[in-house]
């Protein structure tokens, strides 16, 4: 038998003398004589069943905190800066936009429109509304309506 334990029963790590056992007994809560026996041993194996759960999260603990983790910082604008934002970059793709549709469009009206002239609805043809009528003739400005319309030529 050796001096500080009973045999059958083994001590925690670190614990080689009866100074450590009875270190251990008094933080234990047991008659503190110096040997480790088997009030000892029932009182040890309790507290490591309390204390299990803390020293798990212990060592844990230790090292998260020896490990860095890197952090992630995100500055998120507001939705009235990201819609300034957006406008600033697309306002001027849309005008420019706009504008080559005008000037299309007026090159289209420029193309149809003879020259020297216009076109002009005649409203001597009946349509689908009466008098309304609704053919196209050219107009050169004149003071008499000329065009070369069947309906008005048998007429004259």
């Amino acid at each position: 038998m050796a001096s500080y334990y009973v045999t059958g029963y083994s001590t925690p790590q670190g614990v080689s003398s009866r100074a450590d056992v009875r270190e251990w007994q008094n933080r234990l809560g047991v008659k503190a004589d110096g040997i480790w026996g088997p009030k000892t041993q029932a009182a040890y194996e309790q507290y490591n069943a309390a204390n299990s759960l803390n020293t798990f999260q212990n060592y844990y603990n230790t090292i998260m905190g020896a490990l860095s983790v890197p952090s992630i910082s995100v500055n998120v604008p507001s939705k009235e800066a990201l819609k300034a934002d957006i406008s600033s970059y697309l306002r001027p793709s849309v005008d420019l936009a706009i504008s080559n549709r005008r000037a299309r469009g007026e090159t289209n009206k420029a193309e149809l429109e003879p020259r020297h002239g216009r076109i002009d609805i005649c409203d001597q043809h009946e349509g689908p509304r009466g008098r309304q009528g609704g053919k196209r003739h050219f107009n050169d400005g004149g003071a008499i309506h000329r065009h070369a319309c069947r309906a008005h030529s048998e007429r004259a």
